[in-house]
C-alpha cells in the first residue's frame, strides 16, 4: 500500500510489481481511477538463499520448496 501512496504523492512516477498485490491495494484504497495499470510479460520467478542462511536454518530449504509447489 506504500507503494501506491507514493505513486498518489508523485514521488514516484512507476512501480512494477505483482498484479494480484496492486490490483487489490488498489481497489482497497479506491485509487483505481488515479492509476493506469499495465501489465507486463509473465516470467518465471527465482529466490536465492545464501549457503550462510541454510546453514543456520536446517530443513528451511526442503519446506520451502513444499511449499513453492502448492503455489504453483
Amino acid at each position: 500500500i506504500g507503494l501506491i501512496q507514493q505513486l498518489i504523492s508523485g514521488r514516484i512516477d512507476a512501480a512494477y510489481g505483482s498484479n494480484l498485490f496492486l490490483d487489490a491495494a488498489v481497489e482497497e484504497m479506491g485509487v483505481a481511477n488515479r492509476i493506469r495499470v499495465i501489465e507486463g510479460q509473465a516470467k518465471p520467478m527465482g529466490v536465492y538463499f545464501s549457503n550462510e542462511f541454510l546453514m543456520g536454518h536446517p530443513g528451511f530449504l526442503d519446506e520451502f520448496n513444499q511449499n513453492v509447489e502448492m503455489c504453483e
